[in-house]
């Protein structure tokens, strides 16, 4: 017995290093990871919207989700094939959406059951086989998909499509890995519940317990119905106990246990792998950035379609003048100026600003294809992005974070100029935008979150540094 008390003291003391270590390292990495996943996953759905291989679900935006739930892979018919696939991936993005801002990333929320349905979710789609010889449907489906989209020889969304490929590939298995590591944990906790608190009222004998595992794991649930405990019964795990427990091989069981819960002490890391460490952080803050050239392109199109509606109106006597004049003279006509007004976030005060349409639809346009040669690993862009120093990447970073805010606040600005200027029974034709900016400004609050991740991390190193503690050039 005193052997056991030894063991259940060195067991408790590993698993609350264990317990510390995930809270403080795993489940940060696991909400990391997702958000790139998601990010990766809604680039490549805005090309196949855009592309009108699937078509977006006017439900989506009603659909309430308060748990996990992978979308049904049952098989459908060819001819209903378009249709599933666009609720599906749709239901796929929603279900996403609550996994990076509603799901509980916590140690204590993350049980068995909620660890499986974020690994069923993960696995939805078989990113690393994303053939069209699959055998599972969605996979085989989507690849089919992809492969049209690719053949339709758009440089801009193959390239996209292209990366947020790979990039699924990796984030899928990073997450799978982090989510292993975490259910590792979380069975052994389980196991220590059962073994502390269950255990002790079984009264036992060794020999009868190992001869008859079912009896003994039957015996072992009354108990803890008895005893009233709120952790799940599992029958493989409570086995384990048993078999760490009684098992002539116990004390094998006991040291193998002991070596897979303890942390590795951490070796001291060169010096420079800080710096590299900082320098990714934010190269893959700038990958997560410009996969919204999806969403600016559908908003520019549509903006485009709506102010086409302006044009069609009918002229006041003025506007046919001058439009008389510009002709019989062979003068270009004057570019399009919206006048729009747009609410500042800081002062509370309305600004006024007259706006070149054509103008900024070239401006939002050229920020399209920049970002789209960004994605393309083998571009001048890209290369100059990979090369780039610390300083250079968070400059660009904050740069692109503040000019693609203020495409947000003009879009916005510019929908409701044209629907005051359109006239009233022609506002039924205007598209719709509300959708695509809320997409944009939620990933630019998702990215400009990791720009500040990176400043404090900063500033926690610098900290360290005035105080003897991290080496001068980390």
């Amino acid at each position: 017995m005193e052997g056991d008390a030894s063991f259940d003291s060195l067991l408790a003391e590993a698993l609350e290093q264990r317990r510390a270590h995930t809270e403080a390292e795993r489940i940060p990495a696991l909400k990391q990871e997702c958000q790139s996943f998601f990010a990766s996953f809604r680039a490549l759905l805005q090309v196949l919207e855009k592309k009108g291989l699937i078509k977006e679900d006017p439900y989506k935006q009603v659909e309430r989700i308060s748990e996990i739930t992978p979308p049904s892979d049952e098989a459908f018919l060819e001819s209903e094939r378009d249709a599933q696939m666009s609720i599906r991936l749709s239901q796929y993005d929603n279900q996403l959406d609550f996994l990076v801002n509603y799901f509980p990333f916590d140690l204590a929320s993350m049980d068995m059951q909620r660890i499986r349905s974020v690994v069923s979710l993960i696995k939805y789609i078989r990113w690393h086989q994303l053939t069209e010889t699959s055998t599972h449907l969605m996979t085989r489906t989507l690849a089919e998909y992809i492969s049209r989209l690719v053949h339709d020889q758009d440089p801009l969304s193959s390239g996209i499509v292209k990366d947020s490929q790979e990039q699924l590939v990796r984030r899928s298995r990073a997450l799978l890995g982090v989510l292993k590591e975490i259910a590792d944990y979380t069975r052994e906790a389980t196991k220590y519940a059962i073994r502390t608190e269950v255990l002790p009222h079984c009264r036992l004998d060794p020999a009868q317990a190992m001869a008859d595992r079912d009896a003994t794991l039957r015996h072992l649930r009354r108990v803890m119905a008895q005893q009233k405990h709120d952790t799940p019964f599992y029958s493989d795990l409570a086995w384990e106990v048993i078999e760490e427990t009684y098992s002539p091989e116990r004390d094998r069981l006991q040291a193998e246990l002991l070596q897979r819960i303890r942390i590795a002490p951490r070796r001291k890391a060169p010096q420079r792998a800080e710096r590299d460490e900082s320098r990714m952080m934010l190269l893959e803050t700038v990958r997560n950035l410009v996969t919204i050239g999806g969403t600016l392109s559908t908003l520019i199109d549509r903006t485009e379609e709506n102010a086409e509606i302006i044009k069609q109106r009918k002229l006041t006597l003025l506007e046919q003048l001058k439009r008389w004049v510009d002709r019989v003279s062979n003068r270009l006509p004057d570019r399009p100026i919206m006048h729009i007004e747009m609410m500042d976030e800081n002062s509370s005060t309305v600004q006024r600003e007259d706006l070149d349409f054509a103008q900024f639809v070239e401006a939002v346009r050229k920020r399209v294809r920049l970002y789209g040669l960004l994605l393309n690993r083998v571009s001048t862009p890209a290369r100059r992005i990979q090369e780039a120093d610390e300083e250079q990447l968070f400059t660009f970073l904050q740069k692109q974070i503040e000019e693609l805010f203020a495409f947000h606040r003009r879009f916005g600005a510019i929908d409701t100029y044209i629907r005051s200027e359109v006239a009233r029974d022609q506002r039924n034709r205007l598209r719709g935008i509300n959708t695509e900016l809320v997409a944009l400004k939620e990933h630019l609050l998702r990215v400009n979150k990791r720009r500040h991740a990176y400043v404090d991390r900063k500033e926690e190193l610098e900290q360290l540094r005035r105080l003897g503690v991290a080496p001068d050039d980390a």
